[in-house]
């Protein structure tokens, strides 16, 4: 057979099963709720427990049911609060089961901080996609992001002192499409003296190094870099955000210690991280 012929099938097998990489059939849960419900007479009997180290708002799945839950105000639970409410329930009518939440307690604006380099001590990496980068930064969250070139295997640091409130690092692969967008290993952490929340995205599988609820100090080790979710290269994608008074999350822009300002970090330019 000519040798020529095989490269090129050798070639094409592995753009092929590059190409058949599909996305993954189970959605991983970052950040666990407790909840549970019974029906005691004509009322719908809900008990909460927030298994996180920060405030969560609970939001019911049923939109009709989550308009009596909140008809005294807004539920919002601190960190690990438990609690049972009662509301009339409708037995005749269908309703949808369950509860959303989300992170944290609404503020105009965290209290101004600076923040660590999210590397170890010494290293130095190039900024792949800064503010509002054509590839992946429109929108959402996103807006504000900084990515870095870590390699797979790379060690991420915490960016400020805090607590785990979400983590995922199941995933394997990576798209070059936005459908993979929610199919990237992460660590979330709440930083309980600003409000602020950071989040570093593209772990490598297995790659977390802490565990749900760990509280973490600034510059600790906490995840290895990777390449899942949407990517078409290994780097760490950084963000810091709130929740704002209109429950939306926030990002915002980052002073770092070393000096650096997020707003002026463009892609080709290079950063060190010297504290910590």
């Amino acid at each position: 057979m000519n040798r020529n012929f095989i490269i090129i099938a050798l070639l094409m097998s592995v753009l092929y099963a590059c190409n058949s990489v599909k996305l993954p059939q189970t959605k991983f849960n970052a950040s666990p709720l407790g909840y549970s419900q019974k029906i005691v007479g004509d009322s719908l009997v809900i008990t909460l427990d927030n298994l996180l180290k920060c405030p969560v708002r609970i939001v019911l799945n049923d939109s009709l049911l989550n308009k009596r839950f909140e008809s005294k105000g807004l539920v919002v639970l601190s960190p690990k609060e438990k609690k049972r409410i009662s509301i009339f329930f409708d037995t005749a009518q269908q309703h949808k089961s369950g509860a959303n939440y989300m992170l944290g307690n609404a503020m105009s604006h965290p209290k101004e901080t600076r923040l660590a380099l999210p590397f170890q001590k010494g290293k130095k990496y190039t900024v792949v996609q800064g503010h509002n980068g054509s590839f992946s930064h429109k929108d959402g969250l996103s807006k504000l992001a900084l990515d870095f070139d870590l390699k797979t295997g790379d060690t991420i640091c915490a960016a400020a002192s805090g607590f785990v409130v979400g983590l995922i690092d199941k995933y394997q692969h990576s798209g070059k499409d936005s459908s993979w967008k929610d199919y990237a290993n992460f660590i979330t952490l709440y930083h309980p003296e600003t409000g602020l929340f950071t989040e570093y995205v593209h772990l490598k599988e297995k790659g977390a190094l802490v565990a749900m609820g760990d509280f973490v100090n600034a510059g600790q080790p906490i995840a290895l870099s990777g390449m899942t979710g949407w990517t078409t290269i290994a780097h760490l994608h950084f963000v810091a955000y709130f929740r704002n008074t209109s429950w939306k999350s926030e990002p915002v822009n980052v002073n770092f210690i070393e000096g650096y300002k997020a707003e002026d970090l463009k892609a080709g330019g290079i950063v060190k991280k010297n504290s910590l």
